[in-house]
């Protein structure tokens, strides 16, 4: 899912229809289907080049459009399993994850793409299917969680090289940049050994912890439905901190 701030404009990833959805966030009514995605699972709206890029899972696609129109441009073929998109402003890349079990491989990728030109420029290696990419601008570094080993690989945006990795001790999965106080942080999908991990992502960097419990009742995250993933959901009701030594 992404938004067009100025054209007021929310695009949604139809994944069971195959489609994108887009919807018009002055009157928060649907406008418009456009089909044809195989498990279409993320999207990114680039202004300055007004282009729209989307990436469908099950045939490794990464379809351009035009941000006005809504046109098809381009297709760019990678391999099965695309699914996160982040696009940098400072380099007109485009980075997305792909590959790995569904490709038939037992590694996975994260895509250089040419947003100027649509063109896939090369990959970086990282051990299993890429569950999320983050970028910091401010520290030119692009950061993947891969979360079937429980670690998030540490690349440099401008040479794309490995720096580090940072082990969650959970399956890592969804993360967050807290820019303002040099933090990242992560969800895991299964229980790490300890708590989940708060880093904070500049050279010298600490571990904090947050104790998060588990209860039987219904998750507070939906009060009033049914969760999306009986298996995922957990309440947070209170957290506390605790200080790691580095």
């Amino acid at each position: 899912m992404d938004v067009d701030l100025e054209g007021k404009r929310l695009f949604v990833a139809g994944v069971e229809n195959g489609s994108m959805e887009i919807v018009d966030l002055t009157t928060g009514k649907w406008v418009r289907s456009i089909p044809g995605f195989k498990t279409p699972t993320e999207m990114c709206y680039v202004r300055e080049l007004n282009k729209i890029f989307v990436a469908s899972r099950d045939d490794g696609m990464v379809r351009v459009f035009r941000g006005d129109s809504l046109e098809l441009i381009d297709s760019i073929k990678l391999e099965l399993g695309a699914n996160r998109i982040v696009y940098d402003p400072a380099r007109k890349y485009l980075y997305v994850g792909y590959g790995a079990k569904l490709a038939g491989f037992d590694y996975g990728r994260v895509g250089i793409i040419d947003a100027r030109s649509d063109k896939l420029l090369g990959d970086m290696i990282v051990e299993a299917h890429p569950s999320q990419i983050l970028l910091d601008n401010a520290a030119h570094r692009i950061l993947v969680a891969v979360w079937e080993v429980g670690k998030i690989d540490v690349f440099d945006a401008i040479d794309h090289q490995m720096l580090m990795t940072w082990t969650t001790g959970g399956q890592s999965g969804d993360m967050a940049l807290d820019h303002a106080h040099h933090r990242l942080f992560t969800a895991t999908r299964t229980a790490p050994p300890s708590h989940p991990a708060f880093v904070d992502h500049q050279p010298r960097f600490q571990i904090f912890t947050a104790q998060v419990r588990r209860p039987e009742q219904r998750p507070l995250a939906f009060p009033t439905r049914e969760p999306r993933h009986r298996n995922d959901s957990i309440a947070v009701p209170k957290m506390t901190y605790q200080r790691r030594p580095p």
